[in-house]
């Protein structure tokens, strides 16, 4: 069962240096994920991005032998610093297992930038080892009803899945994302009334992402109801998501809130122990 782990983190750098309660929590649980990914061995991490480089209406994986940037935002956060190798052979045989592109630097061989939307979810877990990885990007047709997506998602998901169950690697699976960005009447898209029942949404949906149950169609479809109001760029990560993990799976949601204008999570997600017999 090659792919071993699966989280959905947050990239907002507040959970870098936490200045409230809240924040303080989410770095917790992030740091605790990172230690499940750490205790699973993982031979490659595969991160899925909203905020990458990315085409207009193509999923693609980036083509090159590493990533290097930081989490700057706003003229902050360049401290926290990432270099990684990415796996570029894998990279090739999944973009054509996928359908998706391929987005290259000046050359292969030169990094690829990173900026928080890659850097944040993996800092924690790169502290402490440093698998090769591999990195798709979302396209940004997302930004535009990205409930119309559920199902092309959900079925590039179970693909993924399907590719890594008929190899050797052990792959923790990274789920970059953000959930309603309304929270706030100051912040960059204004304020919705939306946006605590679309976070209180996601919390179930997460809770129940493993059991597939009616909770789980209830709160799918009340997302879709809600996301293209309350605006969120986890969004299309989560349905991805969705196609990869498995009903003998166990997970868990271990924070949510909202510390900006901006909702974050944490949660993890492994496959239970076949039995023998």
């Amino acid at each position: 069962m090659p792919i071993v782990h699966a989280s959905v983190l947050p990239h907002g750098a507040l959970v870098l240096k936490p200045e409230d309660e809240l924040s303080g929590k989410l770095k917790e649980s992030m740091e605790q994920v990172a230690a499940e990914v750490i205790a699973c061995k993982p031979d490659l991490v595969f991160l899925s991005t909203p905020h990458g480089l990315m085409l207009q209406q193509n999923f693609a994986l980036y083509h090159s032998q590493k990533g290097k940037g930081t989490a700057e935002w706003q003229g902050e956060y360049q401290e926290f610093e990432l270099e990684i190798d990415l796996q570029i052979d894998i990279t090739k045989e999944l973009a054509q297992h996928l359908n998706t592109e391929l987005i290259t630097p000046h050359a292969p061989i030169l990094p690829i930038e990173l900026r928080w939307g890659e850097v944040i979810p993996l800092y924690f877990i790169y502290q402490k080892i440093s698998p090769p990885a591999v990195i798709l990007s979302h396209p940004a047709r997302r930004y535009e009803h990205p409930e119309r997506m559920e199902l092309e998602l959900r079925q590039l998901g179970q693909k993924m899945f399907d590719f890594f169950e008929h190899r050797t690697e052990r792959v923790a699976v990274v789920i970059s994302g953000d959930w309603a960005h309304t929270h706030q009447e100051d912040g960059p898209y204004g304020f919705s009334e939306t946006a605590l029942r679309f976070d209180e949404t996601i919390a179930e949906w997460l809770e129940t992402l493993h059991l597939k149950n009616d909770q789980w169609i209830q709160a799918k479809t009340k997302a879709a109801d809600l996301v293209n109001s309350a605006l969120s760029c986890g969004y299309t990560g989560l349905m991805f998501l969705d196609g990869i993990v498995q009903t003998n799976w166990t997970g868990k949601l271990h924070e949510i809130g909202a510390p900006s204008y901006y909702g974050m999570a944490v949660a993890s997600y492994s496959p239970l122990a076949k039995k023998n017999g």
